[in-house]
């Protein structure tokens, strides 16, 4: 069996723009709970048995029990329910597997919110913001992505980000 190395890689804020998709107006004034609830109460299964305590806890952890009906603290824990259990559960799920069948796993979560992103500072590092950094974006200025635009520029520290981001993954590709 020839070997090989992968890279399970997630952005910190994957699913921060999602209870927009459900509720355009989260964009300004939040999520709230009901949309919050019904999110998780209703999202699949967890176990085999589709335990309704276990998402129950989800709930519990999440919210901000000292301020319990914060629109704007609930739009921040439906992304990051949603962030953990579509991405940062499965891709730890995975390095897990790897490493018991012997491969070498090396995971990554890249958490920098692109200075001139038009998304709104709320949204973090979303979905997808790793990969202008692993192209060269900030250095070549090249546009290549379309579905987040940004304003002409990035910051030094942002360039420097990107040189570094790009020696990682030729690193990664070199020796594993």
């Amino acid at each position: 069996m020839s070997s090989f190395y992968v890279s399970p890689g997630v952005t910190r804020d994957e699913s921060s723009t999602m209870s927009v998709f459900l509720d355009p107006a989260a964009a300004i004034n939040g999520t709230s709970r009901e949309i919050l609830e019904k999110y998780v109460l209703n999202m699949g299964s967890f176990t085999t048995n589709d335990n309704q305590l276990i998402k129950e806890a989800i709930l519990f952890q999440y919210l901000d029990h000292s301020i319990p009906y914060c629109r704007l603290k609930m739009r921040k824990a439906f992304g990051d329910i949603a962030t953990d259990c579509v991405f940062h559960a499965p891709a730890i799920f995975e390095a897990n597997a790897l490493s018991r069948a012997g491969k070498h796993p090396f995971v990554y979560i890249f958490s920098h919110h692109p200075k001139y992103s038009l998304l709104p500072e709320w949204t973090g590092a979303f979905h997808g913001a790793d990969l202008m950094f692993s192209f060269g974006e900030p250095i070549a200025r090249m546009q290549l992505f379309d579905a987040f635009p940004f304003v002409n520029g990035f910051n030094d520290m942002e360039r420097g980000l990107s040189i570094f981001v790009m020696k990682l993954w030729t690193n990664f590709a070199k020796y594993g």
